[in-house]
């Protein structure tokens, strides 16, 4: 079936119309500057009328012999649209790459807010770290007695005469029942000075005991105390310092008294 020529040439004029269209815009800026060739217009019309008067003139015939026939021309190969259509893609490349490059025009206007989304899926991440726990609250009300609660019973009457006394003659004091039965937190010691006599190596000192050594006055200032006192020990406090030495005595000559006698 031979190809629809007119619907071939219809589609070339379309694609050639289409990439002409932005040489014809520039070809319209170019009007204005053809009027400044007036003049050259002029001669061109002048040299237009003599071809005219030279094409209207008879020129001679001169006889010829006429010539062998020259063979058939061979049929022409058949066009499609395949074979059209590079040529009319490089014309259009050709005719767009002649165009200059368009500048960049200003940001336009937002455009109009799209409706909203359907809501998406939700998804339950990983378990983060453990925070640092917090400060200890304010303590609460006291809470209602629990069901069954009962109060406890009366405690014995306290009595004066009930208690007794012990004093171990130095500085503790000791209170309990008069059965023997001690009472909690019934021993009081008073941090009074004693006076222990002279240091003995071994003894075990208690708070308040004072002692004598290398002549001068120690104060104990803890209980359990062994070591010795001295300016280095941390236990024991210098009270009394020792004296210095005195002085020789000077024993005066001694003296006969005269012999009075009485008449």
């Amino acid at each position: 079936m031979p190809p629809d020529m007119e619907a071939m040439a219809a589609t070339v004029v379309q694609a050639f119309q289409t990439a002409i269209k932005p040489v014809l815009a520039k070809v319209e800026t170019l009007t204005d500057k053809v009027i400044g060739l007036e003049d050259a217009w002029a001669d061109l019309e002048a040299v237009r009328a003599r071809l005219t008067v030279l094409e209207t003139k008879e020129l001679p015939i001169i006889a010829a012999e006429k010539g062998e026939k020259g063979d058939p021309g061979k049929d022409g190969a058949s066009v499609t649209a395949d074979d059209v259509v590079p040529l009319v893609a490089a014309a259009v490349a050709k005719a767009v790459s002649a165009l200059p490059t368009p500048k960049e025009g200003p940001p336009g206007k937002d455009g109009a807010k799209g409706e909203k989304g359907d809501r998406g899926e939700s998804v339950v991440g990983p378990q983060g770290l453990q925070g640092i726990p917090g400060r200890d609250g304010i303590q609460g009300p006291q809470g209602e007695p629990g069901p069954g609660a009962m109060n406890g019973l009366n405690g014995r009457d306290g009595k004066l005469e009930n208690l007794k006394m012990q004093f171990d003659g130095q500085r503790t004091v000791t209170f309990a029942f008069k059965n023997g039965e001690p009472i909690e937190g019934g021993v009081i010691t008073f941090p009074v000075m004693l006076y222990q006599g002279v240091y003995q190596r071994g003894t075990v000192y208690a708070a308040g005991d004072t002692v004598t050594d290398g002549g001068q006055l120690w104060y104990c200032k803890g209980d359990g105390t062994i070591t010795p006192p001295g300016d280095a020990s941390k236990l024991w406090q210098l009270c009394v310092r020792k004296g210095r030495d005195g002085k020789d005595s000077v024993v005066p000559p001694t003296t006969t008294a005269p012999v009075v006698r009485l008449k």
